[in-house]
């Protein structure tokens, strides 16, 4: 599989997962990181929604979708980490509100 010779050639391979049996799948395989995708779709509480059946869960990365002002509360609702897609760029240069989201987190 992929994820083995990822392993061989010690690379990280972070999966896209969308349900369930896809994320218990990626744990079987060992992964550490998945990626929720299409977050935007699957919605905020998710993660919450799947934790019982599934067990502790992998460091989450919520893709797809989400803009800038998604950031704080889905890293707020337990999601390791937002990615973002072409939509911060502006007119050639990132989003103001990304680089103002960044300086209020110091």
């Amino acid at each position: 599989t992929l994820q083995k010779e990822a392993r061989k050639l010690e690379q990280l391979l972070v999966p896209g997962v969308f349900s369930p049996s896809e994320i218990q799948q990626a744990k079987a395989f060992g992964c550490k990181i998945i990626k929720l995708f299409p977050a935007s779709t699957l919605g905020i509480q998710y993660i919450h929604h799947i934790k019982d059946p599934i067990g502790s869960l992998p460091f989450v990365i919520a893709a797809g979708g989400l803009t800038i002002n998604d950031l704080e509360p889905w890293l707020q609702e337990g999601y390791g980490a937002i990615a973002l897609g072409r939509g911060i760029i502006q007119n050639h240069q990132i989003d103001p509100k990304l680089t103002a989201w960044f300086k209020s987190r110091g």
